[in-house]
């Protein structure tokens, strides 16, 4: 699934290959199980970004191949209008990447805050195909109501590298509010004595709030957004301060509602079970993750 993996499995075009769900429902390949005849050249790592035809770059001891150009390029600005409007961010309904390109093509929404200022274009989006007076107001209805969030989610849907949903809240827990978080002008500083933050992620968010640009973007939202401040969870709960990790479907709530309460009580998401974990929350038709935990003795919790 990733060009590290294609070459070290020796994954070629027409082979026939065994995959297995992992992590966020990603199809990883576990092994060629049938070679195909013509063998084709191995895959090469794209030198140039296919949309904007800018330089790639894969940096050491990362998987992943980036696009250089950070800031023109069409695909990465839609990717975090995109991570904006999704579910674990401000989550507005109805907003997806078919409407974000409609509207991104015709220069309606080119940032974050254009998003929350679409009233002005009512007339010209109704007309578009796929919309109408009733689509165009629940759009705007979900766009006023994604405007009350938490403090860490507003963190999460800036898109800072490295910074997801458990180093959101690490933040929120730091800074408490928007205010604190504007006004710091030595944020580094700051960075450096969290827990939990490694120099590549102190190194990415120092970049982010150093960058003129971003600061604006930050202070427009705040102005536009209810921010609502962190709320210092209660210390006396048995979650405070644990590593969690979550398996199987849970029929009470989603996954995504589980890990934002567990955050919320202090807690720390992990992806995989090792000898770190606390808990073990365990959903209907749980993974491998089980086995692993039992073997290291580790509580699992229903």
């Amino acid at each position: 699934h990733n060009f590290d993996e294609i070459k070290k499995k020796d994954i070629r075009v027409g082979d026939i290959v065994e995959i297995q769900r992992a992590g966020d429902v990603i199809p990883q390949v576990i092994k060629v199980i049938k070679k195909n005849i013509d063998r084709t050249p191995l895959l090469s790592i794209p030198k140039y970004c296919p949309v904007c035809k800018s330089k790639t770059i894969k940096e050491n001891e990362e998987a992943v191949v980036r696009c250089l150009n950070a800031i023109n390029c069409k695909a990465q600005i839609l990717g975090q209008l995109k991570h904006f409007v999704s579910k674990k961010a401000l989550n507005i309904e109805g907003f997806g990447e078919k409407q974000l390109i409609q509207l991104w093509e015709l220069d309606y929404v080119k940032t974050y805050t254009d998003i929350f200022k679409l009233e002005k274009y009512k007339k010209k989006i109704i007309q578009l195909e796929g919309w109408g007076q009733l689509s165009f107001k629940n759009l705007l209805e979900a766009c006023e109501f994604s405007k009350k969030i938490q403090f860490d989610k507003f963190i999460y849907a800036l898109g800072i590298r490295y910074v997801g949903e458990t180093i959101s809240t690490l933040l929120a827990r730091e800074f408490i509010n928007i205010t604190n978080l504007k006004n710091y002008n030595n944020i580094d500083s700051v960075l450096t004595n969290i827990d939990g933050l490694g120099p590549k992620v102190t190194h990415s968010i120092t970049n982010y709030f150093n960058d003129k640009n971003n600061k604006k973007t930050i202070i427009e939202l705040s102005e536009i957004l209810d921010i609502k401040p962190h709320k210092k969870p209660n210390l006396n709960n048995k979650f405070n301060g644990k590593n969690i990790v979550f398996t199987g479907k849970l029929l009470s709530l989603s996954r995504d509602e589980a890990k934002q309460l567990t955050l919320q009580l202090g807690a720390k998401i992990l992806n995989a079970v090792s000898t770190n974990t606390d808990f073990l929350i365990c959903g209907e038709k749980p993974g491998s993750k089980v086995v692993k935990a039992k073997n290291l003795n580790i509580k699992i919790l229903s």
